[in-house]
């Protein structure tokens, strides 16, 4: 049962909060607060959205340790869009061999966190939902025309379910029980992204950053003013850059997502753009946003998506049970409603 608590957060004082915007950037829910110098702030495009990537470099070079972790961006993106038909992830989407099939060490591990998260919170997430998300017309292959009938839906819904994918890491590849399943990593692969750039960035001696794609954040270490990175969970449909509450973030990752930004309406009617494996359809409860805070951002992720298909009262259950940090925002009659699972800081 959800606790019945509606909490009000004062904002720090001090720094700037720099939101993450533009018309590819609707799924970002999360905003940095950056600091002044002596960090080093580099921003630019990157998997459908920005990337924001502050140092205290130290004696490093900042622009060696910028293109260092871009090239993390730049890598997953070519191995898991299905914006891109040369991607790995396309080819095994096209391919209707039912056999092994070779991908990359870094989609094998993505797929791995994926379902692992699948089977843990019992198939609200799914990545084999690629189907659905084209015949809601939300993917490279879908167009939004008429809203599906539930036919259509039991059609595609037979090529959806984390059962008819394999996935195996020495060596990795991964395998289809059945020709026509398509996966799509988008809830986890920008997450993956922060990771791969987030370590090598520790691997190059630095120990002080924040790095985040499209609202999706890991930082280490204290920021210029000695404090630890502050990150500031997004009020919806708020002000551009207004913060429902803002964490301190020394190591680890938060990552959120949300119903308000990507939708399409028919008939006076919203429909978001998250849906739920087990359906077939959008979600359609009164949750707005989830945020996950975890030691790796593609976990954090996967379950911001999970526990947002869950909707509120099992989302909470769930996230208890997993012994997440969640931080929940619910639609309410006159507005918003904030809750949190006891792990959140």
């Amino acid at each position: 049962m959800l606790p019945s608590r509606s909490v009000f957060w004062q904002r720090l004082a001090g720094g700037i909060v720099g939101a993450v915007r533009g018309a590819a950037c609707a799924a970002a829910h999360v905003s940095l607060r950056y600091l002044p110098a002596p960090a080093v702030t580099f921003t630019g495009p990157a998997m459908g959205t920005y990337y924001r990537i502050s140092t205290i470099p130290g004696d490093q070079n900042p622009d060696s340790l910028h293109e260092i972790a871009r090239r993390e961006f730049e890598r997953v993106e070519a191995l898991m869009s299905v914006y891109r038909p040369d991607s790995e992830v396309s080819r095994f989407n096209a391919t209707r061999d039912t056999d092994w099939f070779t991908v990359s060490p870094d989609t094998a591990r993505c797929v791995q966190v994926a379902t692992e998260v699948t089977r843990r919170s019992g198939g609200l997430y799914d990545i084999t939902a690629g189907p659905l998300v084209d015949l809601w017309g939300f993917g490279p292959g879908g167009q939004q025309g008429q809203i599906p009938n539930e036919d259509r839906i039991a059609e595609v819904s037979r090529r959806v379910g984390v059962d008819l994918l394999e996935v195996r890491l020495t060596p990795p590849a991964l395998r289809k029980k059945q020709p026509d399943v398509a996966i799509v990593l988008a809830s986890v692969a920008k997450g993956l992204a922060v990771d791969l750039a987030a370590d090598a960035l520790e691997r190059s001696g630095v120990t002080r950053y924040c790095v985040e794609i499209g609202g999706e954040v890991r930082a280490s270490g204290l920021n210029s003013l000695a404090r630890p990175w502050q990150i500031a969970i997004e009020a919806p449909q708020a002000a551009q850059g207004a913060a429902a509450c803002t964490v301190s973030l020394r190591k680890g990752a938060i990552a959120s997502s949300g119903d308000y930004r990507i939708y399409r309406e028919d008939g006076g009617r919203q429909y978001a753009h998250i849906l739920d494996p087990r359906t077939g359809r959008p979600v359609s409860h009164n949750l707005a946003s989830v945020s996950v805070r975890d030691r790796s951002c593609a976990r954090a992720d996967a379950w911001a998506t999970a526990l947002m298909v869950a909707g509120p009262e099992q989302g909470y259950e769930l996230a208890v049970r997993e012994k997440l940090a969640a931080f929940f925002i619910l639609r309410t009659g006159d507005g918003f409603t904030e809750l949190w699972t006891p792990r959140w800081p």
